[in-house]
């Protein structure tokens, strides 16, 4: 059951025997563990983090951020360890999408989890953010809450009361990126993925041991989805390029390419062009901005007007 309460900072952030060093590492979990607001909070309680964002300004991203705006009003509550959902519980259910938000391999979306929250509306979204610590694409559920991947849909969906929402979608990177596909196969909803690949490589299937990984797909072409299908991905990434053509030969795909990159980790990417925060508001919007009314299919990909223009990812700076 989720927590009716807020969780508190689970970590000392600023502890005086704490090295500088330490302090930096702390600032970085920080940034991917905890909402805005509550980030915000823990550097006005301990001036020596405070003090060393500057010694971190390579590696952090949310101090950009909050040095021009507020932090995002979400609140942190935990599923369990690895699942936790971010709300904003002063908005009604009724009035927001709730995105199901897959991690990769590095235990973030391609940046860290407070960045995404602080560039997505909290009076729009609630978010679950879903971290894999055993890196099996999520097939073995998540531990202590569910056994396989179909029951992880299922008490996700009961646990969150996905019918109490306005709409849902799915959303993975990396790693994530394919599982957030066959998560919208069970739940429904829009699911895209950014940087997602199929997972059957000889690495992967022998590197697990006894959690070997499932031999079915979800994504296959014996099986239909009603969810609207997205892939994002560096347009000059050719592994990436080449996972969702394939999956356009079973099922129609919005293929969503970013101009000018051969970075698997796009939204980084876009970040350093300071059009993230655009490309969340077309992404996860109704309708995303400039795309067609109907999917395009691999072998029209490349068509004008086939995908976001590219003028839409290139605008120069930081993020607004």
């Amino acid at each position: 059951m989720i927590s009716p309460t807020p969780i508190r900072v689970s970590y000392n952030l600023g502890g005086a025997d704490r090295s500088l060093k330490g302090r930096i590492k702390a600032l970085m979990d920080a940034e991917n563990d905890m909402a805005p607001l509550e980030y915000q909070r823990a550097l006005r309680e301990s001036r020596q983090l405070a003090d060393s964002l500057n010694a971190a300004r390579a590696w952090l991203h949310l101090p950009v951020l909050l040095a021009n705006e507020p932090p995002a009003r979400y609140i942190r509550r935990p599923i369990t360890p690895w699942i936790t959902l971010f709300e904003d519980p002063d908005v009604a259910q009724e009035a927001k999408c709730l995105i199901f938000a897959f991690c990769g391999l590095g235990d973030r979306l391609m940046m860290g989890t407070a960045v995404f929250l602080q560039l997505i509306p909290n009076a729009a979204f609630d978010v679950v953010v879903m971290r894999d610590p055993d890196r099996t694409l999520y097939e073995h559920g998540s531990r202590n809450y569910a056994k396989s991947f179909h029951e992880l849909a299922r008490r996700l969906s009961g646990d969150t009361k996905v019918d109490r929402y306005r709409r849902i979608c799915s959303y993975g990177t990396s790693m994530g990126g394919f599982v957030a596909l066959r998560f919208g196969q069970l739940v429904g909803g829009r699911a895209i993925s950014v940087g997602g690949r199929f997972p059957w490589v000889i690495r992967r299937l022998i590197s697990h041991g006894r959690q070997a990984i499932q031999a079915f797909d979800l994504l296959c072409a014996c099986r239909k989805t009603e969810s609207d299908f997205i892939c994002v991905y560096g347009d000059r990434s050719e592994e990436d390029v080449k996972s969702a053509d394939q999956l356009s030969t079973m099922y129609p795909v919005m293929h969503w390419p970013i101009s000018d990159t051969s970075e698997h980790n796009v939204i980084f990417e876009m970040w350093k062009r300071g059009n993230l925060r655009q490309f969340y508001r077309d992404v996860f919007a109704t309708e995303p901005a400039a795309a067609n009314s109907s999917p395009i299919s691999a072998s029209d990909r490349h068509r004008p007007g086939s995908s976001i223009p590219s003028e839409v990812m290139s605008a120069p700076g930081i993020p607004r």
